[in-house]
């Protein structure tokens, strides 16, 4: 089975509305959002090699984990690696 968007937002609306038991709600919102930027890099899984694909789904992981603590927006030397490896351009 392919992972694919509408599993994707399934199970988005799953763990917006069950509780997992042995998590916290907030490691359960982090992976609401991980769900959610794998969805996003999926959509975009044609166009993207591995580097590109990796680079995609921190950098979205990141900026969302950012956002959420309303800090400045600094990209570690991994995800800039993987781009510059990245023959794809988004």
């Amino acid at each position: 089975m392919d992972f694919d968007e509408d599993m994707a937002t399934n199970l988005v609306s799953l763990l917006k509305d069950a509780t997992i038991p042995n998590i916290t709600n907030s490691e359960q919102i982090v992976l609401t959002s991980i769900v959610d930027c794998v969805s996003q890099v999926e959509e975009h899984r044609r166009s993207l090699d591995e580097n590109g694909a990796r680079y995609l789904l921190f950098f979205k992981q990141h900026s969302l984990r950012k956002t959420a603590e309303s800090e400045a927006l600094n990209v570690s030397m991994r995800e800039v690696i993987w781009a510059y490896h990245s023959e794809s351009q988004v």
